[in-house]
């Protein structure tokens, strides 16, 4: 999924980058659970699929809504690039990136795929580089 507002020219360009995908079953022996039922073990709820980058993805969608609900517009550019190929390696994201350079750069990038130090600690990972990710 990508979509874009552009409403802000001149202002810097920020991409968001997420996936919603999941871990694949199989194999099927390794899991202490039926990969597809939720269960309780703990006091803990476990599901295939409940987490990574769900709720990072969620929160920063949410945020855009609310400062887009709250000003009116963005005072940014915004770009946002969702996929769900990432755990098997995001095969259709390269050709897309390819296929859409342009439109995809940006002055910074947000990837929304962070580690979590423990339980109820909130975190942020960050890092400040500038990368070449495609020749010209």
């Amino acid at each position: 999924m990508y979509a874009e507002s552009l409403e802000a020219p001149g202002k810097p360009t920020i991409l968001f980058y997420g996936h919603y995908d999941v871990q694949p079953a199989e194999p099927l022996e390794l899991w202490t659970t039926p990969a597809f039922d939720p269960a309780v073990r703990n006091g803990n709820l476990f599901g295939r699929g409940t987490a990574d980058d769900k709720g990072q993805v969620h929160i920063h969608l949410k945020a855009l809504q609310s400062l887009r609900e709250l000003q009116g517009k963005f005072p940014i550019n915004v770009k946002v690039l969702i996929e769900g190929e990432e755990e098997v390696g995001s095969v259709s994201l390269w050709d897309f990136v390819q296929k859409n350079r342009e439109k995809l750069k940006a002055d910074a990038l947000l990837v929304s795929d962070t580690s979590m130090l423990g339980k109820g600690v909130p975190s942020i990972t960050y890092g400040l580089r500038r990368v070449e990710l495609l020749p010209n």
